[in-house]
């Protein structure tokens, strides 16, 4: 009998994102991937439901923070690959979220760097971090998808 073990990915992206279309469409082509997907605000559903709270931003307290980062932080050592979604946001949504924030994904992909996994990148935004931290960068969801690597820019 063959037993075959499906890899952990751990999927980072910002929880203002946590609901969008884009989001199922990254974890469905995961999973397409024969990936075991570690969704952060999946995974840490527990972990609110005891502190009585829907989402870290409606409770905020130390011992909340610290229960949700240690929670993702053993997902993120559990898994062998982590994808890193950071999207632009538009005007509208800032509007409506003006409290958006990408820094808990660029600690997770600093923790996943630090802990020597494989990290993919999908962002539109060109950060210098990105050609240290990242084993490949997309630009966007199609590229990912085609593994459409982005070209950095050779020495003029």
């Amino acid at each position: 009998m063959d037993i075959v073990t499906k890899m952990r990915c751990y999927f980072a992206h910002p929880e203002q994102y946590k609901n969008r279309e884009d989001k199922y469409r990254i974890i469905e082509e995961l999973e397409s991937r024969r990936l075991i997907v570690l969704d952060p605000f999946e995974e840490e559903k527990e972990v609110l439901k005891k502190f009585g709270t829907g989402s870290y931003f409606e409770g905020e307290t130390y011992e909340l923070a610290r229960a949700i980062w240690t929670k993702c932080l053993g997902l993120i050592s559990s898994a062998q690959i982590m994808v890193a979604w950071i999207p632009i946001i538009d005007e509208e949504f800032l509007r409506k979220e003006p409290t958006y924030h990408t820094i808990g994904v660029g600690e997770e992909i600093a923790h996943a760097y630090n802990k020597r996994k494989f990290i993919q990148i999908i962002s539109p935004i060109h950060h210098p971090s990105f050609a240290v931290y990242a084993d490949q960068y997309f630009e966007d969801i199609d590229g990912w998808e085609r593994m459409r690597k982005y070209k950095w820019r050779n020495k003029k």
